[in-house]
């Protein structure tokens, strides 16, 4: 028989390693600027190619090792038009001492892209 794992509280209630919004904005604009640089606004592949930069963006900032934080990424591309502006806003219940977020835009000719990840500590 398979010994039966018990795993215990460790009661820690703040991180040991706090989530750092400068890097993890490099780490987004490289990703955005790689995939983006050469490709131009298609609504029909943008759709997927947003959800796959989500993926990439979530798995690189993983790899940053932040035990306890659950990771969300959010991806927006758009058509870059002349005389239109957008805002992009969003709202969260956190604790502000712990959970972060950040974010970070890229354009070329044709089109943006803006790349947000939250960090939220789960104690």
């Amino acid at each position: 028989p398979t010994p039966t794992l018990r795993w215990d509280n460790t009661y820690r209630l703040e991180p040991r390693t706090k989530f750092l919004p400068n890097k993890v904005s490099g780490i987004i604009f490289q990703i955005l600027r790689d995939a983006l640089a050469s490709k131009s606004y298609d609504p029909k592949t943008c759709v997927a190619l947003a959800s796959e930069l989500c993926d990439k963006i979530k798995s690189a900032v993983k790899q940053l090792d932040l035990p306890r934080y659950k990771i969300v990424s959010m991806v927006t591309i758009g058509q870059l038009v002349d005389k239109e502006g957008l805002r992009i806003a969003s709202r969260c219940l956190w604790n502000p001492a712990f959970d972060s977020h950040a974010s970070c835009s890229f354009k070329n000719s044709s089109l943006f892209a803006v790349g947000t990840v939250y960090a939220c500590y789960f104690e």
